[in-house]
């Protein structure tokens, strides 16, 4: 048996230096995969099933043999063996294929569950089980409680997690056959995140909708309002000769209204203006226009976060853009120094907004 493979051993258990079932045990032990026959002069019933449980192929009694049975016998333990040694390798490849597959399983993003024709769950991975807030052991063997609809292999259903949040999962299933019954294999995907931002981009959208309907109205109302300002500066052609000083302070109205908008589209939100950082920009430009001397009138700021709606924010806007523009102007002559205050602050009545000046 050192020296090399053989197809097969015949095994005499009556031989001097034989010591029976213990030789048989020892010669499979060297040569598992070789297939023995055993010969023995003893017609015994109980030792030849002994001899098989250890591994004889056959079990010929000697009395009883001939050429042709032993030469059957031991062909026919060649090709067992091999059968067996096949279907043994095979077993083995389906074990590690079988492991694979619940690898696969397991490890899979998605919550997996197999369920049978009558809806009782025969497999169930591991983010299953979190979906579901449930252990294997508590879904396995148990009734699936979802109905599967014929022709619907895609649907979604709405779960708490173990930390009693709501879920939203992607249910998908198709069907197949697991050991010759049909059965729903189904897929399970958190979608929460999904749904949270599907939510915001609908809500954004209608937003946006609402604000594309109301912007014809809006434009119309503000040309207006340029209108209307023209028309007071026309007003005023007859009592002053100053036309460049007028148009100019047109122009400053127009930019503190064209301000607004500026804030808006640079927004996230569409709908609201940052009424603090609009007048921090507002009275800076208007300081850069008519403070000749910067050293001369100081700017004191004491502004709380407010959002106001563009309906509200224009004519306070244009409000601020005049009292700072007559303070700058008319408080503080020839060399005076003085000091221009706002306050933007909030309480329970709403917002309240003071410009002050000591000139």
């Amino acid at each position: 048996l050192d020296e090399g493979e053989f197809d097969a051993i015949v095994l005499d258990m009556l031989l001097p230096d034989s010591q029976g079932l213990a030789t048989l045990v020892a010669v499979h032990n060297r040569a598992p995969r070789t297939p023995i026959v055993v010969i023995t002069g003893l017609n015994d019933k109980d030792l030849a099933l002994q001899a098989v449980r250890q591994g004889a192929q056959d079990y010929l009694i000697k009395g009883k043999l001939s050429p042709d049975l032993l030469a059957n016998s031991i062909r026919y333990a060649i090709e067992r063996n091999a059968l067996k040694v096949e279907l043994k390798e095979q077993m083995q490849l389906l074990q590690v294929d079988e492991e694979r597959f619940r690898h696969l399983i397991e490890t899979h993003a998605d919550g997996v569950l197999v369920v049978d024709g009558h809806g009782v769950v025969l497999l169930a991975n591991s983010m299953a089980s979190f979906l579901l807030s449930r252990t294997r052991e508590e879904l396995v063997g148990k009734i699936f409680g979802t109905p599967l609809q014929v022709g619907v292999n895609n649907s979604e259903i709405h779960l708490l997690s173990r930390e009693r949040e709501a879920l939203v999962a992607e249910m998908r299933f198709v069907e197949t056959k697991w050991d010759d019954e049909t059965v729903s294999i189904l897929s399970l995907r958190d979608i929460t995140e999904r749904k949270i931002a599907e939510e915001k981009t609908r809500e954004m959208l209608r937003e946006k909708e609402v604000l594309l309907k109301e912007v014809h109205h809006r434009v119309k109302n503000n040309l207006q309002l340029i209108i209307s300002l023209l028309n007071m500066q026309e007003r005023r052609l007859s009592e002053e000769t100053n036309v460049r000083d007028l148009f100019a302070i047109t122009q400053n109205r127009i930019r503190s209204m064209a301000l607004i908008h500026e804030r808006l589209y640079k927004n996230e939100s569409l709908a609201q203006v940052d009424f603090a950082v609009y007048i921090r920009t507002l009275v800076n430009e208007l300081f850069s226009l008519y403070a000749q001397d910067p050293g001369r009138v100081a700017l004191q700021l004491s502004l709380q976060d407010a959002k106001l709606d563009i309906d509200t924010a224009v004519p306070c806007g244009l409000i601020v853009n005049e009292l700072v523009t007559n303070a700058l102007k008319y408080a503080f002559p020839g060399d005076r120094q003085g000091t221009i205050g706002i306050d933007l602050t909030q309480d329970e009545s709403g917002l309240i907004l003071k410009v002050v000046d000591d000139g």
